[in-house]
């Protein structure tokens, strides 16, 4: 019951939420799990920032040079039958941004445009399994000695999951599975992580370095 009632005040206020009020406990947040200096340097980047027309220098660039290395079969979001799949990186292109209401699918798609999508939060789903497939495939993605795949949030409702699995709930929701948290908590989540650790920004760290967090948690 406890549960029920967090997750229900998490979603009405969702919207006026930012990274310190979404993440952070104040009565937990010391910097005895802080990430230092020299491991503030993870990478995340937004739907727009991979949907962008590739130019010398950005995302979209790299993504393009090395998409058919990280995703031989191409990338798949959802799971099971209710499935999207984007086979190469013109279809990121032509899929990224997209804006609707975050919900679940209703079928397969494959290579959709962003008005056929018509999903914002597949549209995140989408940014955060490139971030985190792009950091494990090539070292030189981001200067962190971490990956951000195994990096875990230190406080608030997703203290200690890391970043791999909230990314494995989102695609249950997204598959309209259950994931544990409704789908407009989800949303907030994956976009709040994405937001924290794009170039130029300055924030708290919300994640903690290390094999699942763990070491750093103590819990």
């Amino acid at each position: 019951m406890k549960k029920v009632v967090c997750l229900l005040g998490i979603i009405l206020c969702s919207i006026s939420l930012n990274a310190q009020d979404f993440f952070d406990d104040a009565e937990s947040s010391t910097t005895k799990y802080r990430e230092s200096a020299e491991s503030t340097t993870l990478r995340t980047e937004r739907p727009g920032n991979w949907g962008t027309r590739p130019r010398p220098g950005n995302v979209a660039q790299y993504m393009y040079a090395n998409f058919q290395k990280a995703f031989p079969e191409g990338l798949t979001l959802g799971a099971d039958d209710k499935t999207i799949l984007f086979t190469n990186p013109t279809a990121i292109t032509n899929a990224l941004p997209s804006f609707g209401t975050p919900r679940k699918i209703v079928e397969s798609l494959v290579d959709p445009s962003a008005r056929e999508l018509s999903n914002s939060f597949a549209s995140k789903v989408a940014a955060l399994t490139m971030v985190v497939k792009f950091d494990r495939f090539d070292k030189n993605f981001a200067t962190s000695p971490h990956e951000i795949g195994t990096c875990a949030f230190r406080d608030g409702v997703c203290s200690g999951m890391t970043v791999d699995r909230l990314l494995a709930k989102a695609n249950l929701a997204l598959a309209g599975k259950n994931a544990g948290y409704p789908i407009k908590v989800l949303d907030k989540m994956v976009a709040v992580l994405l937001a924290s650790y794009q170039s130029g920004t300055l924030t708290d760290p919300i994640l903690i370095p290390g094999k699942d967090g763990s070491a750093l948690i103590g819990r």
